[in-house]
């Protein structure tokens, strides 16, 4: 009587270990769709919420958070987030108010940033930007505004809307990642 010995053949195992490779890209392409349109989502309602704060602070002010660093911003050809700084940090003051000023925005701490961190700010200390989903500040601009209130009409080149320009690069850099971000208009 033959003694068989009982075990796996090597066609077996590399079967087992393909069909395991096939689930693991599935679920790893899936996972970083899944996560990135939640941050979209995330950007999408922040950007909503602040654009809805904005009209609030222009009810009370007469005008939008009119931000001087933001008037030389213009969404149309600037690209990098890291120049968008400024204009958020004044944002970020206008909204939340202070001491006597009306508080128009209550910030999480996961929505402000600190400069060249990508991380939320330390709690207690003051924020550098207003943070998107994907650790980079947003963009905002009332060139357009800027212009109309000089009496002249704004150029079409100067920013998007009439009134503020509100955006988010989504983590993309280039121009031609525009159509990828999450704006205002």
């Amino acid at each position: 009587m033959r003694n068989f010995r009982r075990g796996f053949t090597l066609i077996e195992v590399l079967t087992v270990m393909t069909v395991i490779l096939i689930l693991a890209g599935i679920t790893i392409g899936t996972y970083s769709y899944v996560n990135n349109r939640g941050a979209r989502a995330r950007a999408e309602g922040e950007i909503a919420a602040l654009g809805a704060a904005c009209e609030n602070y222009k009810l009370d002010n007469g005008e939008y958070p009119n931000v001087s660093a933001a008037n030389g911003l213009n969404a149309q050809n600037t690209y990098a987030p890291e120049s968008y700084e400024p204009a958020s940090k004044e944002l970020y003051n206008l909204l939340r108010g202070s001491g006597t000023a009306k508080s128009y925005f209550s910030f999480r701490p996961v929505q402000l940033g600190k400069h060249g961190s990508g991380q939320p700010a330390p709690s207690g200390t003051d924020p550098d930007f207003i943070r998107d989903p994907w650790g980079n500040s947003y963009g905002y601009s009332t060139m357009r505004q800027s212009y109309a209130a000089s009496g002249s009409p704004p150029p079409l080149d100067k920013g998007f809307n009439p009134t503020f320009d509100l955006w988010s690069t989504a983590g993309n850099k280039t121009a031609a990642d525009r159509p990828k971000w999450v704006r205002n208009w």
